[in-house]
């Protein structure tokens, strides 16, 4: 074929990738706005004393009857008591940072479609209505807290507990799903969906997020790839199909050597 015709069929590729990609954010717009699933906020309160739904919390560091750390948390007339499900740091360490490697008080609200920069004013507005809860991590009975027993994810155990508006605590529990896979509530596994996910983030060590170790969770390939339908598989072959006429298009003429046949004469 002439440069021209690869020229023409790569600006003709071009135009088909720039359509396929623009369809492609469409489609993962749709997606998450239509995706039966909510996205949270999550804020990490590292105060001992505030106020929540028109009533006093406090959080105050006790030793519970067998000896152990624990803490007393109180919510206007009510409250219940933690045991400290590992070794809190020392206790001149401020606020609730002597916990930090078990314990997260977390505020959180519903933030699908939201820019998180206004999200404290909605909720200041009452357009949205935050919620606060408690999160621990309980490591694995018997292992070492500083080395396996931080890197052993899949045996954390963590508890919820939420304070209703009403009054009173509402107590859910969970662990990680032990695969890639969606979590299966039948088992225990915390729905990456739900806010006890992100909130259970906030108390895991470092290491956690290192991919050999078990890392963030993926997103849901599956579900996105199924949303792009044509658009990604179109879009890739394309942009292929561009790349290669402009270099048959653009590359250098092949110049033909003139024969060194000679003419015999009869």
């Amino acid at each position: 074929m002439s440069r021209k015709t690869h020229l023409t069929i790569a600006s003709i590729a071009l135009v088909i990738c720039a359509v396929s990609v623009w369809q492609m954010v469409l489609k993962v717009r749709t997606f998450q706005k239509t995706a039966p699933r909510e996205v949270f906020s999550v804020q990490r309160v590292d105060l001992r004393q505030f106020g929540f739904a028109g009533r006093d919390v406090r959080i105050d560091d006790i030793t519970m009857p067998g000896g152990e750390d624990g803490i007393a948390v109180h919510y206007g007339d009510e409250s219940f008591e933690l045991r400290a499900s590992m070794t809190p740091g020392h206790p001149d360490l401020p606020k609730l940072e002597r916990h930090k490697n078990w314990l997260a008080v977390v505020r959180f609200a519903p933030a699908l479609g939201i820019d998180l920069a206004d999200l404290d004013n909605e909720i200041e507005a009452g357009n949205i209505t935050d919620r606060l809860a408690i999160v621990t991590r309980t490591q694995r009975l018997g292992s070492d807290e500083e080395t396996w027993g931080e890197i052993d994810r899949k045996a954390w155990k963590f508890d919820f507990y939420e304070f209703l508006p009403e009054g009173g605590f509402d107590h859910t529990s969970g662990h990680l799903a032990s695969s890639r896979k969606a979590a299966d509530p039948e088992r225990g596994e915390i729905d990456r969906f739900s806010w006890q996910y992100p909130a259970a983030y906030q108390i895991m060590p470092n290491i956690s997020f290192v991919p050999s170790v078990g890392g963030r969770p993926p997103a849901e390939l599956p579900e996105i790839v199924h949303a792009l339908s044509w658009t990604s598989p179109t879009a890739f072959v394309s942009c292929l199909i561009a790349v290669l006429s402009l270099a048959l298009g653009l590359g250098p003429s092949r110049i033909r050597q003139p024969s060194n046949q000679t003419v015999q004469s009869v």
